[in-house]
């Protein structure tokens, strides 16, 4: 007898095995090129003047790209078009270049359908060398971020792009010269505020001179497809600060803060000069910042409340520097202005109490020949005759703010200095 096996294929039946299919790659881009140029010069739309051009033989022209890390080199940015006259801002086109790592433009929307987003922010430091500064809208006339509170800025076209003008080329940003696709922009903090600025020509790139240190931030593009996802990618932007020099066109010496002191004299209610009372001696307390400290003002050395109903007044005086300086280029009779700059885009944290209001800006008539000396000068001295007093609080505790000297020129002009930074320390503003 011979036994027969049957070695047929065994067969599962009821059981249906699939593989895995792996999702999509996301969609990434890479940032190969960021070319600027110093188009125009000015404070705001709507201003007088507006904002002029820059002759094309003087603009500033730089490209940034891997061969030079993304980093602006020396002189490559200037803070003001000449005189460190503020009204003369300078605004900095740019566009991007970038290459689709792993799409194509068939990967996009129809003509028509396009939509880009620009985002800066991660900045590694407030105030910064480099921001946006609108030009019009609700935070227009002042660079983006202020302070470490605002993370950056963001904006997206609100009408669509074709095909062309969005694939591996961007279009420019904030030729304030032209006009520009209509835009969203957003000011980004702990949410996203509407800036309601709304064209692409209205948000330059501006930069400022500080003194000292490096600017990073990280600049994102984020690129839709047709399908309903995006492509993104990023690129770190280095400013060192020898890339912003004050002015485009040489406008010969400007004045330079040297010092600067505040001693709390007063206590007055917080939205008032008056009634006061004079702080007994061992409460008056003195901050003194200049070079020796790095214009860093030291822990307890500034007030805020006096009271339950009351704040600390302190005077507030400017030593700076007028070497080189041309006497003929000043009336006999001249205004001298202190502007300070504070960590927010308004002022109340920081600021000059006149008329139960914070201002940033006080203006003194001044004799030409006490100011314009060639040599440091102590400028006037804000408290009790002066309707001005200066007042802070502890929300600038660790925060930094700027202040400069303006002097008026024969021709109406004001002759600014560089923003000197104030670091304030984590304690320097306290209650009694």
């Amino acid at each position: 007898m011979h036994r027969v096996i049957n070695m047929g294929v065994p067969v599962v039946i009821g059981v249906c095995q699939q593989a895995s299919v792996p999702p999509p790659a996301a969609k990434t881009l890479t940032i190969g090129s960021v070319t600027t140029n110093t188009v125009a010069y000015g404070t705001v739309i709507g201003a007088d003047p507006e904002p002029q051009a820059i002759p094309v033989g003087e603009r500033l022209t730089t490209t940034l790209n891997s061969g030079n890390s993304f980093t602006f080199g020396a002189d490559t940015l200037a803070q003001f078009y000449s005189g460190s006259n503020t009204a003369e801002q300078v605004f900095t086109a740019f566009q991007i270049t970038y290459t689709a790592d792993n799409f194509d433009i068939n990967d996009m929307p129809d003509d028509g359908s396009c939509f880009i987003q620009w985002t800066l922010n991660n900045f590694s430091s407030t105030p910064t060398h480099a921001g946006i500064w609108p030009v019009e809208g609700t935070a227009a006339g002042l660079i983006i971020p202020q302070n470490s509170k605002i993370g950056g800025i963001q904006w997206i076209n609100s009408s669509g792009l074709n095909k062309s003008e969005s694939f591996e080329t961007s279009p420019i940003v904030g030729n304030v010269l032209s006009g520009g696709i209509s835009i969203d922009t957003f000011i980004l903090a702990d949410g996203a505020t509407n800036n309601n600025t709304d064209r692409l020509n209205k948000v330059p790139l501006a930069s400022q001179q500080l003194g000292s240190g490096t600017t990073t931030f990280t600049l994102s593009l984020r690129i839709t497809m047709k399908d309903g996802t995006f492509a993104t990618g990023s690129q770190t932007i280095t400013v060192p600060e020898n890339a912003v020099k004050a002015n485009i066109v040489a406008g010969g010496a400007t004045p330079t803060v040297i010092a600067v002191q505040t001693q709390a004299l007063l206590s007055s209610p917080f939205a008032s000069t008056v009634p006061n009372t004079p702080l007994p001696v061992e409460e008056q307390l003195i901050s003194t910042m200049n070079g020796g400290n790095g214009f860093t003002a030291g822990n307890t050395t500034m007030l805020f409340q006096t009271g339950g109903t009351t704040s600390g007044s302190h005077s507030f005086t400017v030593v700076f520097d007028t070497s080189g300086l041309n006497i003929a280029d000043f009336n006999e009779e001249m205004q001298l202005r202190y502007v300070i700059t504070s960590a927010g885009f308004g002022a109340t944290e920081i600021g000059f109490l006149q008329e139960d209001f914070f201002s940033q800006t006080i203006t003194f008539p001044v004799p030409r020949d006490e100011i314009i000396t060639g040599e440091d000068v102590q400028g006037p001295t804000l408290i009790i005759d002066n309707d001005a007093q200066f007042k802070i609080t502890p929300d600038l505790n660790g925060e930094q703010w700027s202040i400069r000297v303006e002097l008026e020129k024969s021709d109406g002009s004001f002759l600014a200095s560089p923003d000197q930074v104030i670091q304030m320390s984590a304690n320097t503003v306290v209650d009694l």
